[in-house]
């Protein structure tokens, strides 16, 4: 009679809690892996600009070599002041260091930035989902007692 109608409404209140929440949980775990899936495509792009300084920086040498070489040949057939061709070379080490050093910390700068964009995105998610879960639990609560 009314006790069984009480007890079978309480059950299907019950049901349809844990259907909703099955669906948060499913709504929160296709959040999660897109953001999983984003942290491996940034983590992607720090690699290959890592990789990109580096390739940078090995260029940057080989220049530095090459131009150390050219000074060194150019001075062996002149008899200009030999002093004068370490004193360019040096310059242009100088300014190959310079550019090579503003290179890498633009890189790393970009990698910073980015990194704290990314953990300013996830909390940010974090308190979102705590909200909602805030704002559904008092609904719940306040649902059966009334009944």
């Amino acid at each position: 009679g009314k006790a069984d109608e009480e007890l079978a409404r309480a059950a299907l209140e019950r049901s349809v809690v844990q259907e909703r929440i099955g669906a948060q949980i499913a709504a929160q775990l296709v959040e999660v892996k897109a953001q999983v899936e984003q942290l491996k495509g940034a983590l992607g792009d720090l690699r290959h600009k890592v990789d990109e300084v580096r390739a940078k920086s090995e260029l940057l040498v080989a220049r530095q070599r090459r131009a150390r070489a050219a000074v060194r040949s150019s001075t062996k057939g002149t008899s200009s002041d030999p002093q004068e061709g370490l004193r360019r070379m040096e310059a242009k080490v100088r300014e190959s260091e310079a550019i090579g050093k503003a290179e890498v910390e633009l890189a790393a700068g970009d990698m910073d930035d980015r990194l704290e964009r990314l953990e300013m995105e996830d909390r940010v998610e974090r308190l979102l989902e705590e909200m909602r879960q805030r704002r559904s639990l008092p609904v719940h609560g306040t649902d059966a007692p009334g009944r």
